[in-house]
């Protein structure tokens, strides 16, 4: 029983908070791009997230002695800095002479930088000593190999994008 509400059910939990998350970044992309087809990946902000946390895992790897990579906080802080960092390259690269942002150029921009990040992913592959590092089971999605499997960790994050979400004021 012990397992069932210390292990399984937080772990639930996070889920059902991760695929809320999952949903709510798809929406707000496809209203703000007036495309049903948009989403975080169409973007780039997907590819820079996987990104982020990759670097944090690799240089893990090859530079144990800095503890704070290995803190639980440290991927989650990498992925979202490198997904923030990606989103504003796409709003600049898109941006056309009058500064005006079409939905198209952002698209465009997106899938540019998408497929360059995904090169940077394969190096960093490559450069990972195991082939079944832990940052293929994070692409993967799964939660055992997650340090913070507190839903109060992940509605952490969730709470202030359903306010700054459009439309729910």
């Amino acid at each position: 029983v012990a397992v069932l509400w210390e292990v399984r059910l937080p772990r639930l939990c996070c889920s059902a908070l991760a695929g809320a998350a999952l949903g709510l970044s798809g929406a707000i992309f496809q209203g703000l791009l007036l495309n049903p087809l948009a989403d975080p990946y169409t973007l780039g902000v997907s590819s820079g997230a996987a990104c982020g946390a990759a670097i944090v895992i690799v240089l893990n790897l090859f530079l144990p002695g800095l503890t704070f990579l290995a803190a639980p906080w440290s991927l989650t802080l990498g992925a979202f800095v490198m997904a923030t960092l990606t989103l504003a390259l796409v709003i600049a690269l898109a941006r056309d002479e009058q500064k005006y942002l079409s939905p198209t150029n952002l698209i465009l921009a997106g899938v540019i930088l998408s497929a360059t990040l995904s090169a940077a992913i394969s190096f960093l592959k490559f450069l990972a000593v195991d082939p079944f590092s832990s940052f293929i089971f994070w692409f993967l999605g799964r939660l055992q190999a997650c340090p913070c499997t507190d839903p109060a960790f992940v509605g952490g994050f969730l709470h202030p994008a359903l306010l700054a979400a459009p439309g729910s004021a």
